[in-house]
């Protein structure tokens, strides 16, 4: 899919785990594109961010990380040179998501405080205050 806002162009595609293209579900509530198939944002690379914080499980998908998930995405300027290209991926399915917090956290992936097993956002203490 892409959108642009008259400085950029970011042309998106979102993949599950099994490698099918979803972006047209994951943008939903995107503008109608144009005639070129082209839609029209203030900013461009907003609708890019979302799918890193997806990638991610951050913001509105905090709750909700693309564990297996891949994005794909090409930047081009009114001129159509490339000013970046890229694939970023989501963690594999083997990643365990603890307590819902976002933190995906495994051998590979510590946690922020140096843990890898439990991070204080999600130590079964964290409510009653204790580590």
């Amino acid at each position: 899919m892409k959108f642009t806002d008259g400085k950029e162009t970011v042309e998106v595609h979102v993949l599950d785990a099994s490698g099918v293209e979803w972006t047209e579900d994951f943008y939903d509530d995107a503008p109608t594109p144009d005639g070129d198939g082209v839609c029209h944002v203030p900013d461009a690379r907003h609708p890019l961010e979302q799918a890193f914080d997806m990638l991610r499980g951050e913001g509105d998908y905090a709750t909700a990380p693309g564990v297996g998930c891949t994005v794909e995405y090409d930047i081009t300027d009114t001129a159509g040179g490339t000013v970046e290209s890229g694939v970023r991926k989501g963690p594999d399915g083997d990643a365990e998501c603890r307590r819902g917090c976002g933190r995906l956290l495994t051998e590979k992936t510590e946690c922020p405080y140096g843990d890898w097993g439990w991070c204080r956002n999600c130590s079964p203490f964290a409510d009653a205050g204790e580590d």
